[in-house]
């Protein structure tokens, strides 16, 4: 119930700024969870891995703020200025380092690839299924060249569509947005040690 009367005041406003109406809170919950996952993961890598602004930080905490927000509260002064708190999005880099501890030389162990994240918060144009899949890009390097660069995009790519399709056949919705983008990252990793 608190759910749904959550979701009809996500729904239907849109806020003085003319922002896009608030994801359900079900699917909120879901990234929430996905960020704090992939988060954790991280958290054991060194402090570089992970990249988080301060926006996206405090709009973590804001989602959270919202999730929690009492059932009798809802409309009122404090849960609307939460709910126009929200972004249309978080943010997310993590980055990615395959040759660590390969016994390549330090120069080689150093390099890294970035993957940039972003989870819907806000509803877009695209399909309602198709709003929980984090947007991600892989940031080419500059010691990357074109050829190997494609061919770890198309990595990534082929790894989320796989994933996506997977998901579909299983209706298994648990982790899946946290997972998709563990997956990805494998990916590309994996496809860049076999590079070299």
């Amino acid at each position: 119930m608190i759910n749904d009367l959550l979701a009809e005041n996500a729904k239907g406003t849109k806020d003085s700024t003319d922002k896009a109406a608030v994801l359900p809170p079900e699917d909120l919950a879901q990234i929430l969870t996905s960020i704090q996952t992939i988060l954790q993961l991280y958290a054991t890598n060194e402090e570089e891995d992970i990249d988080l602004g301060k926006e996206d930080e405090q709009a973590i905490k804001h989602i959270a703020d919202y999730l929690r927000l009492p059932l009798a509260t809802l409309g009122d002064e404090n849960s609307t200025r939460i709910q126009n708190a929200l972004p249309d999005c978080v943010r997310l880099g993590l980055r990615l380092r395959p040759w660590r501890g390969t016994g390549s030389s330090k120069a080689i162990e150093d390099q890294s690839l970035y993957l940039e994240t972003s989870f819907n918060v806000r509803k877009t144009g695209q399909a309602s299924e198709d709003m929980l899949w984090p947007m991600w890009k892989l940031h080419k390097a500059t010691w990357l060249v074109d050829e190997k660069y494609s061919e770890l995009v198309e990595a990534g790519n082929r790894a989320a569509k796989e994933y996506k399709t997977r998901m579909k056949e299983d209706k298994d919705e648990g982790q899946m947005t946290a997972s998709y983008v563990l997956n990805i990252a494998e990916a590309i990793t994996e496809t860049a040690l076999e590079q070299e």
